[in-house]
């Protein structure tokens, strides 16, 4: 190993120490995958779990998932019970059909069955009534399918992402809604639109407190910050100022990078949202901007190695997913339907592609970690190459 090899180790090390706790807690992982005994079983699928409970909003990191956890236990402890069962049964699953070792230990085989679980406790009830036999039977093999979908969406070039579980949940709603009397088409006008997303039933019939762009009331900028910080616990299918705080604080823990594309996404979603003359009321739940927060997260800095060009498009993308979003939206509404996260998956997908262009200007990691640390070892490469650019010249002089 070269002198500049050994400094570059060391300044390696000293950058992950800076984010002993933070990022994606390298340290643990390392540590519990190197433990063989089945006493350590208990604790490496606790981890897992918890970093499930992280990836939903692109945070590797147990300590993330634990305050997630905690928070939600506080906001809705059923949600909690549902979303760790099917999280738990994916997890097993995914080991017993061998998903990759660092799918399962990063948690990327659990957030997506452990949203199913989530998401059908905030909308069976709404859309079927109280859970019986029939439908914690669906729940069950929707939980299976989001397993097999996340093994088959994320064996191409583009992740997964919660693709499967947008997939299942809506063949959930569908099958649960025609079998409590079927569904009725609405023509839907924006002063006569219902929307269920999460613990929270948005009507919009009663113009008297709910109000829209057109409407002589003027937004409450207040309620509207409100909106960005619920925008957080709406991925979780939950209205709560507290939980979404907690959300944001988890971000931090595992990146501010992540964290301010994640804020900006909920931002921008939310004032586009007054632009497109979408009720008041859905805004300030959250329920508006979370699929721009998670667009945000995904594409500034953890898919794309961020720089200029990528904040750029991370910044073009979330304008793009709120917009798609809209005419999602309308068209769903129509059979009272929810969208979930199908704007920010097909919105990632088509930015993440611009990635295979041949040019250098975006860079897709092909080795997932925290946008700090995929930067940082990005220019450590370039600077490398270059060094040895410099030595190959020299020794042909």
């Amino acid at each position: 190993m070269s002198r500049e090899e050994i400094r570059t180790k060391f300044r390696s090390i000293e950058y992950e120490g800076r984010f002993v706790f933070g990022g994606d807690f390298a340290l643990l992982k390392d540590f519990l995958s190197k433990k063989d005994s089945t006493l350590w079983v208990p604790l490496q699928l606790l981890d897992a779990l918890l970093r499930g409970f992280g990836q939903a909003t692109c945070a590797n990191n147990p300590i993330s998932g634990l305050l997630v956890v905690i928070a939600l236990g506080v906001a809705s402890p059923g949600l909690l019970v549902l979303s760790i069962a099917t999280g738990l049964l994916g997890l097993l699953l995914s080991i017993l059909i061998r998903e990759p070792s660092e799918s399962v230990e990063n948690g990327l085989t659990v957030f997506n069955p452990l949203l199913v679980g989530a998401l059908a406790y905030a909308f069976v009830p709404k859309m079927y009534g109280p859970f019986d036999a029939f439908s914690l039977l669906l729940l069950f093999f929707s939980t299976i399918f989001s397993v097999y979908l996340t093994r088959s969406a994320g064996s191409g070039k583009l992740p997964s992402l919660t693709f499967p579980y947008v997939v299942v949940e809506l063949m959930l709603l569908f099958i649960l809604k025609e079998h409590n009397g079927g569904f009725q088409y609405i023509e839907t006008s924006m002063q006569n639109i219902t929307i269920n997303n999460g613990t929270r039933s948005v009507t919009m019939d009663d113009t008297s407190t709910i109000v829209g762009k057109g409407d002589a009331v003027s937004p409450d900028w207040g309620m509207i910050f409100r909106g960005v910080v619920t925008s957080a616990s709406q991925v979780y299918g939950v209205d709560d100022v507290a939980l979404g705080s907690v959300v944001y604080l988890a971000l931090i823990i595992y990146s501010p990078i992540t964290t301010a594309f994640s804020f900006a996404g909920a931002l921008i979603g939310s004032l586009l949202g007054l632009e497109l003359d979408i009720s008041y009321e859905i805004i300030y739940s959250g329920v508006w901007g979370f699929n721009g927060l998670l667009t945000g997260a995904a594409l500034g800095g953890n898919f794309l190695i961020i720089n200029k060009h990528a904040s750029i498009a991370t910044v073009v993308a979330i304008a793009f997913t709120t917009i798609l979003q809209y005419i999602i939206y309308i068209i769903l509404n129509k059979y009272q339907l929810p969208y979930l996260s199908m704007p920010f998956v097909i919105s990632t997908w088509l930015f993440l592609c611009l990635a295979k262009s041949r040019e250098d200007t975006f860079i897709f990691s092909s080795i997932q970690s925290y946008p700090e640390k995929q930067k940082y070892e990005f220019l450590h490469r370039q600077r490398m190459g270059r060094m040895r650019e410099v030595d190959d010249e020299s020794e042909t002089f």
